[in-house]
């Protein structure tokens, strides 16, 4: 017997592959050091009988069986006793959230290597086709951060909203308080936690310490170094009380990741929208839950609240979703019994009725396209400091952008606002553009997508632009195509690191603090609501004083 023939008799068939990007949310760790991970397990082969020369090969892969957790979740050893989760009702809307993600960081690294030409307005054929409209959403920052807020909005109403439309209170009680206690440590423990690394970037002095790359529309981050260690991480540690401030928190040039801005404006938008679904929680009807919350979106859009009228818009979106989904139940329950009367008259009105309803089909497809790509069209409106006023097919809505925006610098947001909304809107009621956000990358970009949002700009401004300037420094700038193709080298060596790293943030920082703060809520709060309502009738809980 061959030394080859031995080892598969001792060890088996161990064919490993490699997962694809699984459309589930586990937590990819715990795969790896289960007991169907890639290393050999003592009972089935022990190295005192194995031949010499197997033997420190065989240990060595062991050992490197246990570090295969410090590669991306999908490059992990396959199970192939595991069954991917079915997809749920909202997954789409992981997608949109990693795909507008995606592009903020593509937004962040256009500024840092190219000039604010970029993002000017497109003006005719001799332009970038980047600057196109639509197109130009894949290098903009503040239309996808919109989009986030919408999403998030949406994401943190849905599960409330339909236990209101089940007419199950206690539940919705119960997921309000879950959710509020939540919220804050979901939100902020992960950005301190992941960030803190950088504290060591920025004591060494890797940051870019406030240069710029030729023409490039910002300068690096330039964190303060102070003379020790343990001083800069006390710096950094009253940066992130500021940060946290649940009251007064404010990110806005926050030297250590100045994209941590929208993280109080994503903490207030929250409490908005559970007090809206607390205040809203004894509605009579589901209708009257859907006016008040559009007289409140009303209000915020046009008092230039404009996040937390994202955050309004999107539970708006998640309860008209329900709302349509129950009247679209009914109708297709009558047009069923319709059918079955057609049936009884004859193959002829059979099919004039399913003509009927291919061509009905054929109008909503047409009519959610036209929709989609008009909301897209306005979402990449350009800023009017980029000439979004002279740029063609936006000047007659940049002359009716209201005064009040206006007058509060905050002309830029009040379009995008209104196409934000509306592009949830429409991919909520139309399943095929659902499918493009529910495919295995877009997936996958939205399990990582906070991690992804929390690390990209301190490695971009440390690593991404010390090797820009080392590319472009071998290729040369004296030309768009050599500049170009140094940056390029330095984009592919930026999104290696980024991706690993926010892969590793999601698994061992941001699942492990959602773990951490649903802990904290079932061992520090009584979740025993039914001890207050004892019953739910028509016409209310019967609420009873504990004694």
């Amino acid at each position: 017997m061959s030394l080859l023939d031995w080892a598969r008799q001792r060890l088996g068939s161990h064919t490993i592959g490699y997962l694809p990007l699984s459309d589930n949310g586990l937590d990819q760790t715990e795969k790896a050091d289960g007991p169907d991970s890639s290393e050999f397990d003592d009972e089935v082969c022990d190295l005192k009988d194995v031949p010499g020369r197997l033997r420190w090969g065989i240990g060595l892969r062991r050992h490197l069986g246990k570090i295969t957790v410090l590669l991306p979740s999908f490059l992990h050893p396959a199970d192939p006793n595991t069954q991917p989760r079915e997809l749920h009702r909202t997954a789409w809307l992981d997608g949109l959230r990693g795909i507008a993600a995606f592009f903020v960081v593509w937004h962040h690294m256009s500024l840092l290597w190219f000039s604010w030409d970029l993002h000017n307005g497109w003006t005719g054929p001799g332009d970038p086709l980047v600057r196109l409209p639509i197109v130009r959403l894949a290098i903009s920052g503040l239309p996808n951060v919109m989009t986030f807020f919408v999403v998030s909005g949406y994401a943190l109403s849905y599960k409330p909203l339909g236990l209101l439309r089940r007419d199950r209170l206690p539940e919705t009680y119960r997921a309000l308080a879950s959710s509020a206690f939540r919220r804050h440590p979901r939100l902020f423990m992960p950005a301190a936690i992941l960030c803190a690394p950088f504290v060591l970037v920025a004591y060494a002095g890797l940051y870019g310490s406030g240069e710029r790359m030729p023409d490039a529309a910002v300068a690096t981050l330039d964190p303060p170094r102070l003379d020790t260690l343990w001083a800069q991480f006390v710096h950094y540690g009253g940066a992130v009380s500021r940060l946290c401030d649940p009251f007064a928190g404010d990110a806005a040039n926050w030297v250590y990741n100045d994209a941590l801005w929208t993280l109080p404006l994503e903490f207030r938008g929250s409490l908005v929208v559970f007090g809206l679904l607390l205040a809203l929680s004894r509605a009579r009807r589901g209708g009257v839950r859907i006016l008040v919350t559009a007289a409140v979106a009303l209000y915020c859009i046009c008092a230039v609240h404009w996040a937390e009228f994202l955050f309004v818009g999107g539970m708006l979106a998640a309860d008209l979703q329900f709302c349509l989904a129950n009247s679209e139940r009914a109708s297709a329950e009558e047009e069923d019994h319709g059918n079955m009367r057609c049936q009884q008259y004859g193959s002829r009105s059979s099919e004039h009725g399913a003509q009927r309803k291919a061509g009905r089909g054929m109008i909503r497809i047409t009519i959610s396209l036209i929709s989609f790509f008009s909301a897209l069209y306005l979402l990449g409106m350009p800023k009017l400091q980029r000439g979004g006023a002279e740029t063609p097919g936006f000047r007659v809505l940049a002359s009716l952008i209201p005064e009040n925006y206006r007058a509060a610098g905050a002309s830029d947001y009040f379009w995008l606002s209104l196409a934000a909304v509306w592009v949830v809107l429409t991919i909520d009621r139309t399943p095929f553009l659902q499918a493009v956000f529910t495919c295995r990358f877009p997936q996958y970009l939205g399990r990582i997508s906070y991690s992804l949002y929390l690390v990209h700009l301190p490695i971009l401004h440390s690593f991404g632009f010390r090797t820009g300037k080392f590319f472009v420094g071998l290729t040369g700038s004296d030309t768009e195509i050599r500049y170009f193709s140094g940056i390029l080298a330095s984009a592919v060596l930026f999104w290696s690191i980024t991706i690993w790293v926010a892969d590793l943030g999601w698994r061992f920082v941001d699942v492990k603090v959602v773990r951490l703060a649903s802990w904290a809520y079932n061992r520090l709060c009584e979740d025993n609501v039914p001890s207050l309502i004892d019953t739910h009738t028509r016409d209310g809980p019967n609420i009873r004083i504990m004694e």
